[in-house]
């Protein structure tokens, strides 16, 4: 008797059997594990990514500058690029939820909401950070190539020193 349901379950259903997400439902899950995220609220940039795939640029060698007297000749020095594909990824979950629960539950909307936005951020910062839960994501702690910084105690200097480093890649 549910023949409402139906027709909108039937407007999000793909030919595979797959479901669509409403953008709005999508863009408001988005927000919420942008928000929760460790990765996203340490200020990595989202780049939008149209198709999928996206190629952007690396600075290899930064220009060298300094300083020169008025009016002295200045050497024009360059900088050397090399670009980095960028490749989407999906997040996925399913879950269940009773019948009872529907009926009973008020509130069932947002907690939902922030059950699966909770999940992804989780799911992205573990991928992210540590490659678990996927096969192709290595996480950015297992690249050789990050820098360390070897700290006695946790001071001023030590965070300077860490983001110096940072900063040096």
């Amino acid at each position: 008797g549910a023949e409402k349901e139906m027709n909108e379950f039937k407007a999000l259903s793909t030919g595979t059997g797959q479901v669509l997400i409403p953008q709005s439902l999508s863009a408001e899950i988005l927000a919420k594990v942008i928000n929760k995220s460790l990765i996203y609220r340490s200020n990595v940039p989202i780049v939008d990514m149209p198709s999928g795939n996206l190629t952007i640029a690396k600075v290899l060698n930064n220009p060298t500058y300094g300083f020169k007297e008025e009016l002295a000749p200045a050497t024009p020095q360059d900088a050397t690029f090399e670009g980095v594909t960028l490749k989407g990824k999906m997040v996925y979950g399913l879950m269940q939820v009773s019948l009872e629960v529907l009926h009973s539950a008020a509130n069932l909307s947002s907690v939902l909401m922030q059950a699966m936005s909770d999940s992804v951020a989780d799911a992205v910062d573990k991928a992210m950070l540590f490659g678990v839960g996927t096969t192709d994501i290595k996480g950015i702690f297992n690249y050789d190539t990050i820098n360390t910084v070897a700290a006695t105690a946790i001071d001023y200097k030590s965070f300077v020193n860490a983001v110096g480093k940072v900063r040096a890649l």
